[in-house]
């Protein structure tokens, strides 16, 4: 029972929730069998539930100490403590920072005739909504229901005379300019994991509204706006410096959530930027990252995303910030999600070898473990075709870049990061094919690497250039 869905539900609440679902359960109105108060009253004694707490026949023997165990009977207590336990989970969802229930009271009181009391909950419904401190999508919509009530009731008792019409229209049209916004986002940064022929209706309308019309004091909007027109151009950088000055100075807008997700996306920006070249975004993705880990926007709760953990530890290479990365490593290794996280400290700490010229321990330590991550396997190949290369292992090396071409060909779904690691090939074999004295062919192959994108181990490549 432990791992059932009744238990694993059970052991989410949190010591809040716990309470409350207490009083839950204890109500008539909300629980009419007794078997199940006393199925939750066993747990609630517990001073921390186990897979022993939660073994069948252990419940059941407690709940009937005179009966012989029977499984369908037990079943039949799951089932119906799963339903309470849903029902509460779905009322606290209802009246969680919403005004909603507030509303439809109101649109049940004006149907039974009781406008006076209904208009009086309108009014506490207003009051909610502008005390919320996010001004994202969902405030829009629920200041849509809210708004559509009022004309309902206005309608109701005012025929002629003024509404509220353009506040009605205001709202449902920022909600639709905002998440129509925010899921353009989601498919270009899908796009450049995998292709997708998802069309984002009326995308190009909200677009043209948005640059017509005078949307400065909408934060979400604005945001939204940046954030889909830097990763559709990010060659125009002042759409990037735009969303970072929206983003910074409206975080009090957005729920913790939405703003990690917006964040990212300015991450991930500056991430595509050096990938292609933009070696300037540098320092600018470093610091956005260690401002992140202070805010506490890269952790999933007590998690922080294997992903930033090995960016932030290449881009502080990439600085020469090898104190802080050093620190770094270990210190934010707890907080790696336990399965993988003997994988990613033993590549980031053979990265940190390996920029600090310790090619032996590098490769000892990215022989020690088999990387799940397709990404993280494929730098970890490109790592070692570096050490191959400045170590003089030409048969090894020459070994690595036909074993890697072919993973690469055998992977599809993987965007513009195979081009950049098919560049990387293509440039690792220009330049063991080089002539030292071919003047005139080293200054076209450093053009090459330099207007070539995606390229992001071009100031390595360049570096060994100079060296041939």
């Amino acid at each position: 029972m432990y791992n059932t869905k009744l238990g694993r539900l059970f052991r989410s609440l949190d010591k809040k929730e716990l309470k409350q679902f207490k009083l839950w359960v204890v109500s008539p109105a909300h629980n009419k069998h007794q078997d199940v108060l006393k199925f939750f009253e066993y747990l609630w004694s517990r001073r921390y539930v186990s897979v022993l707490t939660f073994r069948k026949s252990r419940v059941f023997k407690h709940l009937y100490p005179d009966r012989t165990y029977d499984d369908l009977r037990m079943r039949h207590i799951m089932s119906l403590g799963l339903e309470s336990l849903l029902n509460f989970v779905r009322y606290n969802l209802q009246v969680k920072e919403s005004i909603l229930p507030n509303v439809s009271l109101a649109k049940d009181l004006h149907a039974r005739k009781l406008d006076k009391l209904a208009q009086q909950y309108l009014k506490k419904a207003t009051n909610d909504l502008q005390e919320q401190p996010y001004r994202s999508g969902n405030y829009y919509l629920e200041s849509f229901h809210l708004e559509a009530e009022e004309m309902e009731q206005i309608g109701t008792q005012h025929r002629i005379g003024t509404n509220n019409l353009q506040q009605i229209s205001n709202s449902l049209s920022h909600f639709f300019m905002v998440n129509t916004l925010r899921y353009a986002c989601v498919h270009l940064s899908h796009q450049n994991l995998r292709k997708s022929d998802c069309k984002i209706v009326l995308l190009g309308a909200v677009l043209d509204e948005i640059e017509k019309g005078d949307y400065s004091d909408n934060p979400a909007v604005m945001v939204y706006y940046y954030t889909y027109k830097a990763l559709e151009e990010p060659e125009t950088e002042s759409y990037f410096g735009d969303l970072k000055r929206y983003l910074l100075n409206n975080a009090n807008c957005f729920s913790l959530k939405e703003y990690k997700n917006l964040f990212l996306q300015a991450l991930n920006y500056c991430i595509k930027r050096l990938n292609i070249g933009g070696e300037t975004y540098i320092r600018e993705a470093f610091e956005l990252y260690r401002d992140g880990l202070d805010k506490e926007v890269l952790f999933d709760g007590e998690i922080l995303s294997s992903f930033a953990y090995k960016n932030i530890v290449a881009l502080g290479l990439r600085l020469g910030e090898f104190d802080w990365v050093t620190q770094f490593i270990p210190e934010y290794a707890n907080y790696l999600d336990g399965e993988n996280r003997d994988s990613y400290v033993h590549y980031n700490t053979a990265r940190l070898h390996f920029a600090q010229g310790d090619y032996k321990t590098s490769l000892s330590l990215l022989a020690q473990t088999e990387y799940d991550d397709v990404f993280m396997n494929m730098d970890a190949k490109v790592m070692q075709l570096k050490i191959y290369y400045e170590e003089k292992e030409y048969e090894v090396l020459d070994s690595l870049l036909q074993s890697f071409t072919v993973f690469l060909q055998r992977k599809n779904i993987i965007g513009y990061h195979k081009e950049h690691y098919k560049n990387v090939i293509f440039f690792i074999k220009k330049l063991l094919l080089l002539h030292r004295n071919d003047q005139e062919a080293k200054t076209l192959l450093k053009q090459q690497i330099e207007e070539t994108k995606p390229l992001g181990e071009k100031p390595w490549l360049l570096k060994q250039l100079k060296s041939v």
